[in-house]
């Protein structure tokens, strides 16, 4: 057991020296590790966590306890060795806690008995970064420790512990194509191109504060797939190939099956064995063309800005009108009128997209904080849909995303 390897620093600092490091070099990653761990490690540890990320033999194999099965796991348990294939992979996470930081990473083992999350920190997670740990491959977990968290039983895999990667076998994975959807599948998987992907947008439920973000995809049938909390920072962009893993399927508001990823999924950028998808045309409107009722992707001016109004909106929804019996926050309204040298259009900006472009926040809001000279002259792509304001009897848009404009992007844009 590693309890009992521990106990003698000087056979682990030989088997590091037999490996080719320095005597030097062996105390400064020692005092590195000790360092790492805020000195809670002794040297023995430090040296054996060294040992560890050289994949040095310690002898472990040979004095290893009985293999468990996951059925028989329970929480406190310690020392824990098991054998299961991996099903699940969960994106490698950045942590940071009292000062410290580094890595986690969630995966799904499961074995005849069942299933378990197994959870990576640090080094470890290297294992899936560089692919040797991926959907089908059969690891062998020795001495990880069992700690509840979120309602599940975790098994971790600390300083202590370790993963030996025994084989890797497929799994069938239920990739599908995006006409195939159906409302209420779980754990599909799919290719897919980006064709749009709007900001994320912060709410706040009976459960706490979230993010979500919606993202237009094509695989010849066009989905919006929406990307929930951690997923909703994912860096996407048009044109962009990625495989969704272990999505669930639900309708939105108007009856469509829609794609979302929740804690159980992930995105994979750049997958391998993609199939050919649609290549995805970059249009830019011009103005002059718009119509009511129709979307529109306009490169323009800001020519001129009002001064923003303000409106009272939910703090769960992020509506002005809901049956949310929830705390209301005050909220901004931006117009401000557009040219793209064919046509002048006012255009109309909500909430955080107001309080980006302006700088300030509708709770914060005071006119002398309105600059319209710090507007006027900005090039900006909007996406939105033109409607027609009955009252002021002309046409406007309605943005929903826009980003400053790419001098690169739009010579891209104009030569492809």
């Amino acid at each position: 057991m590693v309890a009992n390897v521990l106990d003698s620093k000087d056979e682990i600092i030989a088997k590091i020296l037999e490996a080719g490091m320095t005597r030097e070099e062996l105390e400064a990653r020692i005092k590195e590790k000790q360092e790492e761990y805020g000195g809670l490690l002794t040297e023995a540890g430090a040296a054996y966590s060294v040992a560890k990320d050289m994949g040095i033999d310690l002898g472990l194999p040979e004095e290893r306890v009985e293999i468990l099965k996951i059925n028989q796991l329970k929480k406190g348990l310690d020392n824990v060795n098991i054998e299961g294939v991996v099903t699940t992979i969960f994106p490698v996470r950045e942590w940071s806690k009292a000062g410290k930081s580094g890595k986690v990473c969630n995966l799904i083992i499961k074995d005849e008995t069942g299933e378990i999350r197994l959870v990576l920190w640090n080094n470890d997670c290297g294992l899936v970064e560089s692919g040797k740990v991926r959907r089908g491959t059969v690891v062998e977990v020795q001495n990880g420790y069992l700690k509840e968290g979120n309602n599940m039983l975790d098994l971790n895999v600390g300083m202590r512990g370790r993963v030996l990667v025994k084989s890797t076998a497929p799994v069938a994975e239920n990739l599908v194509t995006l006409n195939k959807l159906e409302e209420g599948a779980n754990d599909v998987s799919f290719f897919a191109r980006v064709v749009k992907a709007w900001p994320a947008r912060e709410f706040t439920t009976d459960r706490g504060q979230g993010k979500v973000r919606n993202v237009v995809i094509t695989d010849g049938t066009q989905k919006t797939l929406a990307l929930w909390n951690e997923h909703a920072v994912t860096e996407l962009s048009v044109g962009d190939v990625i495989k969704v893993e272990n999505a669930y399927v639900k309708k939105d508001n108007q009856g469509e099956a829609q794609p979302n990823l929740g804690w159980r999924g992930r995105v994979v950028a750049r997958p391998e064995n993609a199939p050919e998808l649609p290549e995805v045309e970059v249009v830019r409107n011009a103005l002059s063309n718009a119509k009511a009722g129709e979307a529109i992707t306009a490169r323009a001016f800001i020519v001129k800005a009002f001064p923003p109004s303000i409106m009272e909106v939910c703090t769960q929804c992020g509506r002005s009108k809901c049956d949310h019996d929830a705390a209301k926050k005050k909220s901004l309204i931006l117009n401000a009128e557009i040219d793209d040298g064919t046509a002048v259009l006012r255009t109309v900006f909500f909430r955080d997209l107001a309080e980006k472009l302006v700088g300030f926040t509708g709770e914060d809001y005071d006119q002398e904080l309105f600059d319209e000279a710090k507007l006027l002259g900005t090039e900006l792509v909007i996406d939105g849909r033109v409607q027609h304001n009955d009252v002021m009897d002309r046409d406007e848009i309605i943005v929903n995303s826009y980003s400053e404009s790419d001098v690169t992007k739009e010579i891209e844009v104009l030569t492809a």
